[in-house]
């Protein structure tokens, strides 16, 4: 799937080559810094509680704080 989707895609795209895990760092990051419900992301990407979220990409966002939204 990588090598006959996803390259070619990004490839089209113009955008730089990365791993389609990558692109999952990458939308929870903008969903956060859009100001989506942290726990709507977290359903959204497979986990339990908001703090693993919180944890791994809270440092990516200058202006959320842990005190913005208490985990779960």
């Amino acid at each position: 799937m990588t090598k006959r989707i996803w390259y070619p895609l990004l490839d089209e795209l113009g955008l730089s080559k990365r791993r389609p895990y990558q692109a999952r760092h990458t939308a929870a990051t903008l969903w956060l810094v859009a100001g989506e419900n942290p726990e709507w992301i977290v359903r959204q990407m497979g986990h339990t509680t908001t703090e693993i979220l919180f944890r791994v990409y809270a440092r990516y966002v200058p202006s959320l704080t842990e005190t913005s939204f208490a985990p779960s």
